[in-house]
């Protein structure tokens, strides 16, 4: 029998052909007949109308660089920038100095050894304060109460009561306060405690005042410091009760920025004479003397004073560059993550948060809260990335000095376009000068920099310092990125 298909030896092709016209392409058309035929009937039915929508001609032309991608502008507002940055830097010493500039959205746009480890000193409180307002939050206080286990008979306290620290950093007597140049301080005013056992009745206490500082350790000083901080005032001793940042004598007038005068050998005992002092001003007789100790459990409280929240403490320790502030943060960061009040706990506390939050750096070192210790290592990229993330609206940035007006910043950038302009952390020890924070441009922008050098005799770069962040003020130079953003 004659296949259809001819001689046997036709391909398997010409088979599958055939039954393709045979058999498929007719049920091919009968679907598309039944598609149109449903399409048909929903196109009687009736339908919203639909509002107009009107276009309008492209006013830009096709080739305009307007319609260049974001790629396209990046680069030429980098390059715009190198140069003048790169000149802002010279006259530093190239191999121990870093510096990073990001712009708003988080990209850097300049770097000159950005990654390189470096002593930061007081720009370190930068780190602080995120750690600190990401760990324990913007509303949080410290408390400082009055408390007895003694009965209290007629108004009479029939044994001892101690005075508990809660680790407040600006707690403080009302004359020490007053003896600040700038007025607007931030503090828990001690003499409040006081008011409250007069109001409650107390006449007498029959016992001591006893200073309880247990919740941080009794090391007051960290090791690495030189001796001369705690004499000359550079840094008070850090207790988690320290009254007037545990200053026992200071300068009645006068007083500039963070404070200074004679540290207590005492800071607990200390804050506890004075207590007594303000008691018999109120006409509350002690029997007792002063002295440290923690009281026994669950003590009746008779006072209680509540600090201001830690959003206004940190941006006065910044504003100020507060080193007594930045230790007590410091160990209350160790108190909240590693279970201690210590410097050690501290730097594992700042470490691990500054860690969760892809910050850290192999090698970074945050041996204090303040910077002081010149063992400390920081890259400007560190610092750069934690401002850039916590952003130009944050509590962190408000807290900043800014340029020619406030804090560390006030007498720098005189009579210069960057008055006002920018907002930023100073930082100064012999061998460190180091600058980190917020520029708002002039075309609108917000840059992030940050700028260490490491060099004996460090603070004759400062004027090097401004120059590199006034180059900033122009940025971005070159395409402006948002006009080259696609066309609707």
């Amino acid at each position: 029998m004659v296949s259809p298909f001819g001689s046997p030896r036709r391909s398997a092709l010409a088979e599958t052909r055939y039954w393709t016209r045979l058999v498929w392409l007719p049920l091919l058309c009968f679907a598309f007949m039944g598609l149109a035929l449903v399409r048909s009937s929903k196109a009687n039915q009736p339908v919203e109308p639909r509002p107009r929508v009107e276009t309008a001609a492209p006013t830009t032309p096709l080739l305009s660089v307007r319609r260049l991608p974001n790629a396209v502008a990046l680069p030429a507002q980098v390059a715009s920038l190198h140069g003048p940055a790169l000149a802002g830097l010279a006259g530093l010493p190239p191999e121990t100095t870093c510096a990073s500039v990001m712009n708003s959205r988080g990209v850097p746009v300049f770097q000159h050894n950005a990654s390189l480890l470096l002593s930061p000193a007081s720009n370190e409180k930068v780190l602080l304060a995120y750690g600190a307002l990401t760990q324990l939050g913007q509303a949080h206080t410290f408390g400082t109460t009055v408390a007895t286990d003694a009965q209290i008979v007629g108004g009479v306290v029939q044994g001892n009561v101690w005075l508990v620290g809660g680790g407040d950093p600006v707690l403080a007597t009302q004359d020490y306060v007053g003896a600040f140049v700038d007025q607007q301080r931030v503090f828990s005013p001690f003499e409040s405690l006081a008011d409250q056992l007069r109001a409650a009745g107390i006449t007498r206490i029959k016992g001591n005042v006893l200073g309880d500082a247990s919740r941080y350790d009794d090391v007051l000083y960290h090791p690495n410091w030189p001796s001369r901080f705690g004499a000359n005032g550079v840094v008070g001793p850090i207790s988690a009760l320290a009254l007037n940042n545990g200053f026992a004598d200071f300068s009645k007038g006068g007083q500039e920025m963070a404070g200074s005068g004679a540290p207590s050998s005492n800071p607990p005992r200390s804050a506890a004479s004075s207590l007594i002092d303000l008691l018999k001003e109120r006409g509350i007789t002690v029997d007792g003397r002063a002295n440290a100790g923690a009281p026994p459990p669950g003590p009746t409280v008779l006072a209680e004073l509540q600090s201001p929240p830690l959003k206004a403490i940190v941006g006065q320790m910044l504003r100020t560059s507060d080193n007594s502030t930045a230790e007590m943060l410091f160990k209350e960061l160790g108190v909240a993550r590693a279970g201690g009040g210590s410097f050690a706990s501290g730097s594992a506390a700042l470490t691990a948060i500054l860690a969760e939050h892809g910050f850290s750096q192999p090698g970074m070192v945050l041996s204090d809260g303040s910077g002081l210790d010149t063992a400390d290592r920081v890259s400007c990229t560190t610092l750069n990335a934690v401002l850039d993330a916590a952003g130009r609206s944050s509590d962190l940035a408000g807290g900043l000095a800014v340029a020619g007006r406030s804090g560390t910043l006030r007498n720098r950038f005189a009579e210069t376009a960057a008055v006002g302009q920018v907002s930023a952390k100073t930082g100064t020890l012999d061998t460190v000068s180091s600058l980190s924070g917020f520029v708002d441009t002039t075309t609108g922008e917000t840059a992030t920099f940050a700028l260490i050098i490491n060099e004996r005799g460090a603070e004759q770069y400062k004027p090097i310092e401004e120059q590199f962040v006034q180059t900033l003020l122009s940025y971005p130079g070159g395409p402006d990125i948002a006009a080259l953003l696609p066309l609707l």
